[in-house]
């Protein structure tokens, strides 16, 4: 899954151009299992409070799948900082490029830790 909240990575509507969002997900040479990524103008202030929100939906509140998690975060990003200026531009713009019901497999305790007494 890759997910990248700058501007216009995804793209798709343009007939002249392969968006990034294609290039990592289709055809042969396609190995992300998502993308997600703006489809018009990115903002700095979208691009660094989204991230906490979709990542929190994922890793904290444990909803693994994308399209479920992505459209929790949108809610939140919208009750949280309204729907006008940069944020409403975001919400129509950020896109999903994958198949919403596909779950990432996140491990249950993905902070790994090695002491001494673990190794023999």
């Amino acid at each position: 899954m890759i997910s990248d909240f700058g501007c216009s990575t995804g793209e798709f509507a343009e007939p002249d151009i392969r968006a990034f969002s294609e290039l990592f997900v289709a055809g042969l040479d396609g190995d992300a299992i998502g993308y997600e990524g703006n489809s018009s103008l990115g903002f700095t202030s979208t691009a660094t409070t989204f991230p906490l929100l979709f990542y929190n939906k994922i890793l904290k509140e444990n909803f693994f799948e994308l399209g479920k998690a992505h459209v929790l975060a949108k809610i939140d990003l919208l009750h949280n900082y309204g729907s006008g200026g940069f944020y409403g531009v975001f919400a129509y713009s950020n896109t999903l490029f994958s198949d919403p019901v596909i779950k990432l497999l996140v491990p249950p305790k993905p902070n790994l830790t090695i002491s001494p007494k673990n190794i023999s």
